[in-house]
């Protein structure tokens, strides 16, 4: 493995321990609990259900429902569902259930906006001319924990605000 690489291993492995330890105690409740106070996390864990629900069991717009608000039903466009997180979801759910999904989609988004913000500053570093090396990609994966771990970022997982805390696709965004 070149020294490029193992770096960015290394990075990897630091935020998944970083994820790990920021939201202690869910990693010895995985199985059962998800962050929050039980004021939002229910209903947003009810958000990644419905998606999976209605496109595979229901075979309707998963974007609508008359399961909350009934008879008159809802139109979750307007709503805070994270309907790709929804999707990105389903197989998760196949596989393991849906707290499980829910806890899983926490973990990498706080992973993958970590990795994501370390690919963005590189490529920002490269543009400027400066050359890659063990020290820029120290600093590419200091900024990826700052943006990903951050107290705003763990705010939002610890509040349950799940919509809010899936801003890893904003780096892959601008890096695209």
């Amino acid at each position: 493995m070149n020294p490029a690489t193992r770096r960015d291993c290394i990075a990897l492995l630091i935020y998944v321990l970083l994820a790990i330890a920021s939201t202690v105690p869910l990693i010895f409740n995985f199985t059962t609990h998800q962050p929050g106070h039980g004021v939002d996390d229910p209903a947003l864990t009810w958000a990644l259900w419905w998606v999976r629900y209605a496109l595979f069991d229901l075979g309707v717009n998963p974007l609508t429902s008359d399961y909350v608000f009934y008879p008159l039903g809802i139109n979750l466009g307007a709503y805070t569902p994270t309907f790709l997180n929804g999707i990105v979801s389903i197989p998760l759910q196949f596989a393991f259930g849906l707290v499980v999904a829910q806890n899983l989609i926490v973990y990498l988004s706080l992973i993958a906006g970590g990795y994501g913000t370390l690919l963005l500053t590189r490529e920002i570093l490269a543009r400027l001319g400066i050359t890659r090396d063990a020290k820029t990609d120290f600093a590419a994966a200091l900024a990826g924990a700052f943006y990903a771990f951050g107290a705003w970022h763990i705010n939002y997982v610890w509040g349950a605000n799940f919509f809010l805390l899936s801003n890893e696709w904003i780096p892959f965004n601008v890096l695209c």
